[in-house]
């Protein structure tokens, strides 16, 4: 935990300096499950801004198979998440 942290900080720093917010907004629920505030708020976003990139964390207990086609997912403590939640204009997280 007490790594994570300073891997985490490593990440956000080099990122920020060298890579440009995305059109993107990151999704985090309860262990990555499609579910609560979050989807309803992913809902919405897709509704009233359908060219916004919507990504949603995953894991191995979340069920990838009740997402919408447009939603993409990362798997959440992957380098991929960190690079696309430091990257994300917007991360919405209830976790």
């Amino acid at each position: 935990m007490f790594l994570r942290r300073y891997v985490e900080r490593f990440f956000d720093i080099v990122i920020r300096l060298f890579v440009h917010p995305r059109r993107q907004v990151l999704f985090s629920s309860f262990q990555g499950q499609y579910t609560c505030n979050p989807k309803y708020i992913s809902l919405k976003l897709h509704e009233m801004y359908p060219d916004v990139r919507i990504l949603w964390t995953s894991s191995e207990k979340s069920r990838e198979h009740s997402l919408p086609n447009y939603i993409e997912t990362v798997r959440f403590g992957s380098f991929q998440y960190y690079f696309q939640k430091h990257s994300s204009l917007v991360v919405v997280d209830n976790g």
